[in-house]
């Protein structure tokens, strides 16, 4: 769960040490720093200028206004705030008790992170209702659904919930019906059907000589060896972006078939995912170790011509209506969707960043290599039978 800290000292505390106490106090509070962004705890922080920089706005007398300075005057400034992760509140003041800026004078409030997943929904239905006819149903068309195209990007990285939640939640609380990990055991299946499930995700010209991949309590392993370079298997809720409400979501189920360029390149991502997160580390210790790991070169660039078949009609991708669909994935080392005609209104092909679905979640994935995720609607599903209209 994340947590915000405003960090407050009083006026002129800083201006009255001298030098060499501004540099021990320094060097004591990014030493700290670098110990809870070490243990994955330190999300994100920035210093603010000195309040007589600021500018608050406002609304008064039927328009903007404006005055110079902060909101409040008070004897302790305002000076900066940190994005702490932790288990809970009790856990977040055991962190930042041991921070040196205490010693020095600073005041840390910590306040719970807002989720606001379901005051965004509430919002968009409301604007859904009361916006009028589009030029689609003008023309006598019917638009792609977004509830359908929510479900249907998830490929291989299961994006869950790309294009209907333009707000996604960072806090995880009560409210939260996905907020931790379930129980293992929530999230395994049966052998024989896990394989059954991973080879119906393509057609079987595909499938049936392909490698077969099951979970287990550590990660995947393989259960078939196959010989045409294909690698099928069943993907879980954290596949998603990391910011998605659906990543702990003990239901989804999500087959999948990855061609030879994807299957070098994309599941050495899913495997070092999955075996971090079953081991009981967070996203953010996650998210650091695959960037160490990109760094390295431990992990493979993205190849051309990867693609994802998901197409099975048993799949469960998602607890919002319409929860599956078939659709192919396709992977590009870029961050526009433009070139591909995604997310229009009638186009086939909607798409989403494959780390996240707003940076403002987690920023530390602005940093990570360019993966852009592109789905393709079709009307059949693997076995040949027409598919629902989307």
């Amino acid at each position: 769960m994340k947590y915000i800290l405003l960090a407050y000292i009083e006026k002129g505390k800083f201006e009255g040490m001298t030098e060499d106490e501004q540099h021990a106090m320094f060097d004591e509070c990014f030493e700290y720093d670098d110990h809870l962004r070490t243990n994955g705890h330190f999300a994100a922080e920035a210093a603010l200028q000195p309040p007589e920089t600021a500018l608050t706005l406002y609304w008064k007398n039927g328009k903007v206004a404006t005055t110079d300075g902060p909101f409040a005057e008070t004897r302790e400034q305002l000076g900066g705030f940190f994005v702490l992760e932790a288990r809970d509140m009790n856990h977040a003041v055991q962190l930042m008790a041991q921070h040196p800026a205490l010693k020095y004078g600073s005041i840390f409030e910590i306040r719970p992170a807002a989720d606001l997943t379901e005051m965004v929904k509430a919002s968009e239905q409301r604007r859904r209702r009361n916006t009028a006819a589009t030029p689609d149903r003008e023309l006598g068309k019917k638009p792609m659904k977004r509830k359908k195209m929510h479900s249907i990007l998830l490929g291989a990285s299961m994006l869950v919930a790309a294009l209907s939640a333009p707000w996604p939640a960072a806090a995880q609380d009560a409210k939260q019906p996905y907020a931790t990990m379930a129980r293992v055991e929530e999230y395994l299946m049966d052998r024989n059907a896990e394989i059954a499930l991973a080879r119906s995700a393509a057609p079987d010209a595909v499938s049936r000589d392909a490698t077969f991949l099951i979970l287990d309590r550590h990660g995947y392993e393989t259960a078939v060896e196959g010989k045409n370079g294909w690698v099928c298997m069943v993907e879980r809720g954290w596949m998603a972006t990391f910011d998605s409400p659906e990543f702990w979501n003990p239901k989804v189920r999500g087959a999948n078939c990855l061609n030879p360029p994807a299957a070098r390149s994309m599941l050495p991502l899913a495997y070092k995912r999955t075996e971090l997160l079953l081991a009981g580390h967070s996203k953010i210790e996650v998210m650091a170790a695959i960037k160490v790991a990109l760094d390295k070169k431990e992990l493979p660039a993205l190849e051309p011509g990867t693609v994802c078949y998901m197409m099975s009609k048993l799949s469960y991708l998602s607890d919002n209506d319409g929860h599956n669909g078939p659709h192919l994935m396709f992977y590009e080392p870029v961050k526009d969707d433009a070139a591909w005609g995604a997310n229009i209104s009638n186009s086939p092909v909607v798409s989403v960043n494959y780390w996240y679905l707003s940076a403002q979640a987690y920023p530390q994935l602005e940093s990570f290599p360019a993966i852009r995720v592109f789905a393709v609607v079709v009307h059949k599903w693997s076995d040949g039978t027409p598919a629902p209209s989307m």
